[in-house]
Order: C-alpha cells, then sequence, then structure tokens
C-alpha cells in the first residue's frame, strides 16, 4: 500500500509540474498576443494620423511673404493698411503694425501723405 501512495504522489507532483507550465507556455503566448496587437494598433494609427495631415496640407496652399513699397494717401494709418494687407490668420494687427513700424524705421505711428512705405503681404507663390 506505500507503494500505491507514494505513486499517487509523484503523479500528483507530476500533474502539479505539468499543470504549471501549461500556465506559463499561455501566458507567454497571450503576452505575444497583446504585444502583436499593441504594435498593429501604434502602426495604424501613425498610418491613418499622417495620411490626414498630408491631406489637410495639399488642400491648404501654402502663403509665402512678399514686400511691397506703397505710397501713402492723405488720411491713411497703419490699421488701414493692415487692414488692407495683413492675413489674419497668419499674424494680428497689432503684430503686423509693429513689424511695419520695424521694417520703416517708425518710431510711432504716424504716417505722412505721399511718402513710401514697405509693406509685407503674404499670398501664394508667384514662381
Amino acid at each position: 500500500m506505500d507503494i500505491t501512495v507514494q505513486e499517487r504522489f509523484l503523479r500528483s507532483e507530476q500533474r502539479i509540474i505539468n499543470n504549471r507550465s501549461r500556465r506559463n507556455r499561455e501566458l507567454r503566448r497571450h503576452i505575444g498576443i497583446m504585444a502583436l496587437l499593441v504594435i498593429l494598433f501604434s502602426i495604424m494609427a501613425i498610418l491613418f494620423f499622417s495620411t490626414k495631415s498630408m491631406a489637410s496640407s495639399i488642400d491648404e496652399p501654402t502663403l509665402y511673404k512678399y514686400y511691397k513699397s506703397v505710397c501713402v494717401e492723405a488720411g491713411e494709418t497703419l490699421t488701414g493698411l493692415a487692414e488692407k494687407y495683413c492675413d489674419t490668420d497668419i499674424k494680428n494687427f497689432k503684430d503686423y503694425i509693429n513689424e511695419v513700424r520695424y521694417i520703416n524705421n517708425m518710431e510711432d505711428d504716424n504716417l505722412v501723405a505721399g511718402l513710401y512705405i514697405v509693406v509685407p503681404y503674404y499670398d501664394v507663390y508667384h514662381g
């Protein structure tokens, strides 16, 4: 009878070892599948967002900065020039006026009729 009890014990121990190794194999397989899914979703997200950004940049024309010399007319103001030449998608009026003042070495906002000043504007490429 002692042999039977010992055989049962050995079989039980072997079954425990087999179950443990089977669970470890399944766990490694699940971890591998999860890692593969994470990589796959990452690649799909990168492709989706890069395609989306390329599409939006194709639809919108590229604007380039140009400079133009204009003759100041009587009563004209820097704000009026900003309204005429400033692209508000790129720059606000205050920054535009400061740029015009800087380009033309102006100390204040006063314009003298008949003088020429340089103003920036944005447009598509004129190649």
